[in-house]
């Protein structure tokens, strides 16, 4: 076990710097302990796998903080956007999701294809809120009541569907493919409902 409380601030100030030189950094003691003996090689890794769980552990809070500013950003705009605002954005992430190398954000891996699947569908989520609020489709209505500009909003579920049905994250599959069907069902029943495609 390593005895930090021999350790001055310079000592852990070394360890913790970021250098590239890192098995020089931790195969050496510290100069304050060096006459202490701590120099042979059980004790210096030891010394390594403590500063590696402090890095990890700072790299692994630092990446908690960042999700969690960005989720606090991402609230933060969805209670400010108008149903228009709401329905641009996803239509934007949805173009980054499905462009090609020349788009601007088209993600790279799975991972970053996730990541931008769950912001459309957060803005989706959220549209498709609003609108059931405003109450812009009824049961009573057909196509032809609807104003020209909400025509588009009836698409909100399909979207939906549609991505959750691309979601990769192997845990999330099952339940991301049966919130799909589900969604599409419900784009299927209003298009029937108010008559925008045949009942069969």
């Amino acid at each position: 076990m390593v005895d930090y409380s021999k350790w001055n601030d310079k000592d852990l100030d070394a360890l913790l710097d970021d250098s590239d030189d890192e098995d020089s950094k931790i195969k050496a003691p510290p100069p304050s302990l060096a006459a202490s003996g701590v120099d042979d090689d059980r004790q210096a890794s030891k010394i390594a796998e403590s500063v590696a769980a402090i890095r990890i552990g700072a790299a692994s809070q630092k990446n908690t903080e960042t999700k969690l500013a960005t989720s606090q950003e991402m609230r933060a705009e969805l209670d400010s956007l108008p149903l228009s605002g709401l329905y641009a954005r996803s239509l934007e992430v949805y173009e980054q999701i499905h462009g090609n190398s020349d788009v601007e954000g088209c993600p790279d891996t799975p991972a970053e294809r996730d990541i931008l699947i769950d912001r459309a569908l957060a803005y989706l989520q959220r549209a498709d809120d609003v609108s059931d609020r405003a109450g812009l489709f009824s049961d009573n209505e057909t196509i032809e009541d609807v104003k020209t500009g909400d025509l588009k909003y009836i698409l909100i579920p399909s979207f939906v569907a549609e991505l959750l049905g691309e979601q990769m994250e192997t845990d999330l599959r099952a339940a991301a493919l049966k919130r799909s069907e589900e969604a599409y069902k419900r784009f299927l029943e209003r298009c029937v409902t108010m008559k925008a495609a045949p009942e069969s």
